[in-house]
């Protein structure tokens, strides 16, 4: 698992330590999963919009007259 706080040596003195540097990196954790999350949704979303119904047959499964 992602590191919660900052390892002995890493950064420099102005760092954040010790409780700090946990709030730090438990905030940033879940920036991590931004990249992979957005490919996840736009591959939905693709599918999604190729499987939608022809034309005219309206959308939501409601018919236009």
């Amino acid at each position: 698992m992602f590191l919660l706080t900052t390892p002995a040596g890493a950064g420099g003195a102005e760092a954040p330590q010790g409780t700090a540097a946990f709030v730090m990196n438990a905030c940033y954790f879940p920036l991590l999963f931004w990249g992979p999350l957005v490919a996840i949704l736009t591959v939905a979303y693709a599918r999604r919009r190729r499987n939608t119904t022809p034309e005219g047959s309206g959308s939501c499964g409601f018919d236009r007259k």
